[in-house]
């Protein structure tokens, strides 16, 4: 099960109310199943929400968003993007690691072209804690794309690094590519 770190009321209404944790506990998550919602809305919520932040880059690219999308999604293509090793499942609830083991986590949602969600840990995260960076991708009227990318769940004393970790190791390659 993934603990998943929440900044603000911004999650899904099911994820975050005590009542709907009661009623759905004797049926499956379908929805996300690697979710414990009686962990995100207990003690976890009260004692991490204040020591997180979220990240929102806009980032416009020259290129269609079907590629940026293989960029970040297709590991073969993301490895070459960041120089380094990439594996990422290709499914809703499939397991990734970038950046040869730095980053790890579970795809949430996939629309190629549109969408990518991942609950997201990095090393020095707290331990067994994930955050959730959500990245869109709309066409521009030239061709290109309008990324943007709300990473909720950053922990405070991360956030610097991994604010520069996205502009660096993915936005400024990103942008080199015709």
């Amino acid at each position: 099960k993934v603990w998943l770190l929440a900044c603000d009321s911004n999650l899904p209404r099911r994820l975050r109310t005590e009542k709907d944790s009661r009623r759905s506990e004797n049926k499956k998550n379908t929805e996300y199943p690697w979710i414990d919602r009686r962990a995100v809305w207990g003690n976890l919520m009260r004692k991490a929400a204040p020591m997180c932040k979220t990240i929102k880059h806009k980032v416009r690219f020259k290129i269609p968003p079907e590629t940026i999308y293989d960029l970040l999604a297709d590991s073969r293509m993301r490895t070459e993007v960041t120089g380094r090793e990439a594996l990422i499942s290709d499914k809703i609830g499939g397991k990734f690691s970038t950046d040869a083991g730095q980053v790890t986590g579970v795809n949430v949602d996939l629309v190629p072209g549109r969408r990518l969600v991942q609950a997201w840990r990095r090393q020095g995260f707290p331990a067994g804690i994930y955050s959730m960076a959500a990245i869109t991708l709309a066409p521009t009227p030239k061709g290109g794309t309008e990324l943007v990318l709300t990473h909720r769940g950053v922990p405070k004393h991360l956030l610097d690094q991994i604010e520069d970790y996205w502009r660096a190791v993915y936005w400024a390659p990103m942008k080199e590519r015709r």
